[in-house]
């Protein structure tokens, strides 16, 4: 379902982007071109890339050792209402790719009788959880000069999939498998807390999540997320 998602958001963006072209083209009349930044509702495309890590354990990751998070979105488009020339209401849709990374035995995804044991003479060596999901930054964009800006708000996660993959190794040996494959349960709809502090292309950004994304997992909350952000 994944690849569906993203080709539908590749080519709706894609769409958006002809829209603009065109738009930019109109805007020019005898030979000047007419200036948008005073525009009141502005839509750009696929504006920004997100990288992101964990930072310090939540109330189960034990040790940061133990347990390792990375975030990897995309802004497919963002919608901008702008009331005023030092502030903007901001809302869009990114797709986000989290990669979770737990050492020392232990798993992400459970199943009824409790965590899925390693096969008879192997151990855990690590395990991986990969997650995909939509999110929609709902922000308040504060201008500071004319190149930079605060965005605060709140941005929900919708979890669509998520996968994991076990490590394993027989006792003694140094040489690594994949043994198991197997899904896990996404949680659906999780409220997250964001804020941006950025300059022309460039900005850092803090994200708080007090609810794990996944429903029949270990816990791995709250997370503190902070990373940068890289216009396109």
């Amino acid at each position: 379902m994944k690849k569906y998602i993203i080709s539908f958001a590749l080519l709706l963006a894609g769409c958006f982007t002809s829209m603009a072209q065109e738009s930019a083209l109109a805007d020019i009349h005898d030979g000047k071109t007419i200036s948008s930044s005073n525009e009141v509702i502005e839509f750009e495309p696929l504006t920004s890339l997100r990288f992101g890590v964990n930072v310090g354990p939540g109330s189960d990751f034990l040790s940061s050792n133990m347990f390792q998070r990375r975030e990897f979105a995309f802004n497919a488009f963002e919608f901008k209402i702008n009331p005023a020339e030092w502030l903007s209401l901001v809302a869009g849709l990114d797709l986000k790719f989290d990669t979770y990374v737990a050492s020392a035995g232990y798993k992400f995804i459970i199943d009824s009788d409790g965590y899925i044991p390693a096969p008879e003479k192997a151990e855990i060596k690590k395990s991986k959880l990969n997650l995909f999901s939509l999110t929609v930054p709902l922000l308040v964009d504060f201008k500071l000069g004319n190149n930079g800006g605060l965005r605060v708000g709140t941005e929900p996660i919708f979890s669509l999939s998520a996968k994991t993959k076990e490590y394993t190794a027989v006792s003694g040996s140094d040489k690594s498998s994949v043994v198991k494959v197997k899904g896990g349960k996404p949680q659906g709809m999780v409220w997250t807390g964001l804020a941006e502090l950025y300059f022309n292309e460039f900005g850092v950004y803090y994200r708080y999540c007090p609810k794990s994304l996944i429903k029949n997992g270990f816990e791995l909350t709250p997370t503190h997320t902070v990373g940068i952000v890289l216009g396109i």
